[in-house]
């Protein structure tokens, strides 16, 4: 049986930011490295025999600041292969500067080995495990911004898929073609043609975790405005899942703000309109799912 582990489930500001684990018979898969990597980690100690990957969505602060506080990436012991998209390497290299923290991205000698891959480069991480990858729309970026993996895992007779899909916007955005910033958001000029490969991409999942930081009233008339930066909301990704053979779609990457009764609540709300979906909740750190 595949678990699906949750360490950071927040976006940026926050102390519990974007960490997750997937668990298979002979590997741990982290994707992102956000604070709550400083927590996953420790698994690793505990599960000895297991083949260790680190999957980065993107290099946005709130997905890799557990890097530098987490003993593991300076064991020299460990060996971790790191895969991201294309750019990463240089990415972490900026963010392990002189004028931001005073240490090297190559003094993280865990990180033995970095793959870089582009959008819809389908590679089998292991003998079990296949991964497609979705290139999303995100600052600075644009589309490509952040990649989602899509993992088809090998469990004997069965096959087991789990999308993680996170930091991606649909509708507007905050710059031109040539990434310059603009006075006010515009419509992405490929918004339907995102919409649509984001269905297929996610399609068929026995799990889907889904960046859903806004509501729809915070998203169209919120203050701040928040569209183009980068992230979806709730009611968007529901009505994009629902009738597209989703088993669970667990909603993720959530505003830190969020009071205590918020989860609740909306849950019964979205229940009304969730389609097919089989199961719908929000991510809670420190939880597991069962795939």
């Amino acid at each position: 049986m595949v678990k699906f582990r949750i360490y950071g489930c927040e976006g940026f500001g926050s102390g519990n930011s974007s960490s997750y684990v997937i668990e298979t018979n002979k590997e741990l898969i982290f994707l992102d490295a956000g604070i709550g990597f400083k927590n996953a980690s420790k698994i690793i100690a505990e599960k000895p025999d297991k083949q260790i990957y680190l999957l980065l969505s993107h290099a946005h602060l709130d997905h890799i600041e557990g890097l530098p506080v987490t003993g593991v990436s300076f064991d020299p012991k460990k060996s971790i292969k790191l895969i991201g998209p294309q750019g990463i390497t240089e990415d972490l290299k900026q963010l392990f500067s002189k004028n931001i923290l005073p240490m090297d991205f190559e003094q993280l000698v865990a990180y033995k080995e970095i793959q870089e891959i582009a959008d819809e480069q389908e590679f089998d991480l292991t003998e079990g495990v296949n991964i497609v990858p979705f290139a999303g729309y995100h600052p600075r970026k644009g589309n490509g911004g952040s990649l989602g993996y899509k993992f088809k895992i090998n469990e004997g007779e069965k096959t087991k898929i789990v999308t993680y899909a996170t930091d991606f916007e649909f509708d507007f955005t905050l710059r031109d073609k040539d990434g310059k910033l603009l006075s006010a958001p515009e419509k992405i000029e490929d918004s339907e043609k995102l919409k649509s490969g984001y269905q297929a991409f996610i399609s068929d999942s026995d799990l889907l975790v889904a960046d859903a930081q806004f509501t729809l009233e915070e998203y169209l008339g919120g203050k701040p405005d928040v569209r183009g930066w980068g992230h979806s909301y709730i009611e968007q990704i529901v009505e994009l899942a629902k009738n597209i053979n989703i088993k669970k779609l667990c909603l993720t990457h959530h505003n830190s703000n969020r009071k205590p009764d918020f989860f609740e609540r909306y849950t019964e709300k979205l229940g009304q309109n969730k389609g097919n979906i089989d199961e719908l909740f929000f991510a809670k750190k420190d939880a597991t799912i069962y795939v």
